[in-house]
């Protein structure tokens, strides 16, 4: 597989057809979303109305729901309406307890033409061994991005949030991860 410039957007891609998926989850307005990045469900609003949020703050040491399939950032925005089906509304996907294929996301910046990559794991991955157990990095400097480093308490405490196992490591001319999502 090969991952030149300016041709693969998307960081996520599913390799079975038994995944189990959401498309009817709100996502918030104020949050960026990158595709093959973790997610978890919170109540918000009076109404306590389920949203699917990243992984964006050091305090999250919760329960995954499993990875997002599509991308609302400054480069892209996939989410969708449920009623209009309409890019750049109000609802995501993730998927879930399945093997997904989890590689960097590659945008363009369109006010200077270069290629922008932003990572969607940390680079212990490249070093792991297979059936590893994976988390969301709590750091500040990786946030929300796929580690192997658990940390069990302190700063960055994320024992909450293993969601799978590392199949098949990434490496530095194949940056494909494959995951086991449990």
């Amino acid at each position: 597989m090969s991952f030149s410039t300016f041709g693969r957007a998307i960081g996520i891609n599913v390799k079975s057809t038994t995944a189990l998926t959401d498309a009817t989850l709100p996502v918030s307005a104020d949050k960026t979303y990158f595709a093959g990045r973790p997610v978890t469900i919170v109540l918000s609003g009076s109404a306590g109305t389920e949203t699917l949020v990243p992984f964006d703050s050091a305090s999250m040491n919760v329960k995954v729901v499993g990875l997002c399939k599509f991308n609302k950032n400054s480069y892209a925005d996939e989410s969708f309406g449920a009623s209009t089906g309409m890019y750049g509304s109000t609802r995501g996907t993730f998927v879930t307890k399945t093997i997904v294929e989890v590689s960097p996301n590659y945008f363009t910046n369109l006010a200077s033409g270069t290629e922008v990559t932003v990572a969607n794991y940390t680079s212990d991955l490249l070093s792991a061994s297979p059936m590893t157990p994976l988390y969301v990095s709590l750091n500040p400097a990786t946030l929300g991005q796929i580690t192997s480093v658990r940390v069990s308490s302190g700063d960055g405490q994320n024992d909450a949030t293993l969601f799978g196992y590392l199949l098949v490591a990434p490496s530095a001319t194949n940056p494909v991860a494959t995951i086991l999502l449990v």
